[in-house]
């Protein structure tokens, strides 16, 4: 009797066992791996890709691959479906023939050092493809396998192709913006989100805002840490910078009339804010040279025309205005108009005579448009311009016409 019992039990457990096991096996997915084609691609690769692919996709949950036996023993049967290519009538008959549910193919290209993988995956029951996908990457073998696993996850479960984001704010109850959308606030679990990058927000009344750039990568996470600071240091901050009134620094740059070559340019360069009209207008005094080769012909009367080089030197010094419409902003564009003396030593070789030296003075006039970046204690600035400087005729030769042209200047201002 006890006996009959214990068999009794075991029946039952059996019974009840069964049919959930039968649900369990049902549940998972048959996927037949279909060769890869190989474009621009040695074969082994893409046998070697296939083999990879096949692995990850065994490892995704839910889903496992078809036994080779069964592939094998319909192949025989039907050589036509070991022909396939991308003909997704002739897949799908062989994802039925062989009992798979799901039937995954595709194209390995590859261009110089990129490679990229065109995925399909095929429904054997509503005999259509269901998913289509495409990945690329460069570099060896040291990334395949990672590349399959995002590969095998995308097709099969595109769901959990995630990544996480865990952010940590130096303060509590901060809003949390993630690609606009709202999350939450400080602080939170981490975030679950598609890899790529994503634009952070962080927001709180009386702290100034914080926004910035993360990428997330799949199936890893990556931790954000960032600080929020009181809004009123930045105003802070801006009062001094607007109290700012004198500056000074260095201007450097290229320049030339088109008829010689590039030329070095090198000012000293010093600002006042005037008090007035929100300091957008500034009074700038520069000082400095620039320099320039010259090649062209000088008209010598009776001996005619002849060819001539040379050298120009100037020292200039100027005065003018800057108008600087957001002063206090992070950029800023600038407008200068400046004029002053100038000294011009020249030195000219002409052919058939010994050379000369000749010292000139004339004035300079310059007009500027560019833009300035608040860097540290300073303003880093850019500036394309017209700078020109005319050359007097007088009997004892030298260059006639004018000196200078467009030029572009890179200059650093300390203001305090």
């Amino acid at each position: 009797m006890k006996m009959l019992r214990w068999v009794a039990f075991i029946f039952l457990s059996w019974i009840v066992a069964v049919p959930g096991g039968v649900e369990a096996v049902e549940s998972e997915q048959v996927v037949l791996v279909y060769k890869l084609r190989a474009l621009g691609v040695d074969e082994e690769i893409a046998v070697r890709v296939s083999d990879l692919l096949a692995k990850e996709i065994a490892r995704v949950d839910a889903f496992r691959l078809t036994e080779p036996n069964k592939v094998k023993k319909a192949f025989d049967a039907d050589p036509a479906l070991s022909l396939c290519a991308g003909d997704a009538d002739c897949l799908l008959r062989a994802g039925k023939s062989i009992g798979a549910d799901l039937v995954l193919t595709g194209v390995l290209a590859r261009m110089a050092e990129s490679f990229s993988l065109d995925v399909k995956l095929l429904d054997v029951a509503q005999g259509k493809v269901v998913r289509r996908l495409v990945q690329t990457w460069e570099g060896g073998d040291e990334q395949l396998i990672e590349i399959m696993r995002q590969v095998a996850t995308r097709a099969l479960r595109p769901e959990a192709f995630l990544g996480r984001l865990r952010i940590q704010v130096n303060q509590v109850d901060v809003k949390v913006f993630i690609d606009g959308d709202y999350v939450g606030r400080s602080p939170l679990p981490s975030q679950f989100l598609t890899p790529g990058q994503h634009a952070v927000k962080l927001s709180a009344e009386g702290l100034e805002d914080v926004e910035r750039f993360v990428k997330v990568v799949f199936d890893r996470e990556r931790l954000l840490q960032l600080e929020l600071v009181d809004a009123s240091i930045r105003e802070k901050v801006a009062a001094v910078r607007s109290d700012a009134g004198l500056a000074a620094g260095l201007r450097a740059g290229l320049i030339t009339d088109f008829s010689a070559v590039l030329g070095p340019s090198l000012m000293l360069h010093g600002a006042w804010r005037m008090p007035f009209w929100g300091r957008r207008l500034a009074l700038d005094v520069q000082t400095g040279v620039f320099w320039s080769r010259r090649e062209g012909q000088v008209d010598l009367d009776v001996m005619g025309t002849r060819d001539a080089t040379g050298q120009v030197l100037a020292w200039s010094s100027l005065l003018g205005l800057a108008l600087r419409p957001w002063p206090d902003a992070a950029v800023s564009p600038v407008l200068a108009l400046a004029a002053g003396p100038c000294v011009l030593w020249q030195q000219q070789e002409v052919e058939g005579f010994s050379s000369q030296s000749l010292r000139r003075l004339s004035y300079v006039l310059e007009v500027g448009l560019g833009a300035e970046v608040r860097l540290g204690p300073g303003t880093l600035g850019l500036q394309v311009g017209y700078r020109h400087a005319p050359l007097s005729t007088e009997e004892n030769g030298g260059w006639q016409g004018r000196l200078g042209g467009m030029g572009v200047d890179f200059s650093y201002l300390l203001w305090w």
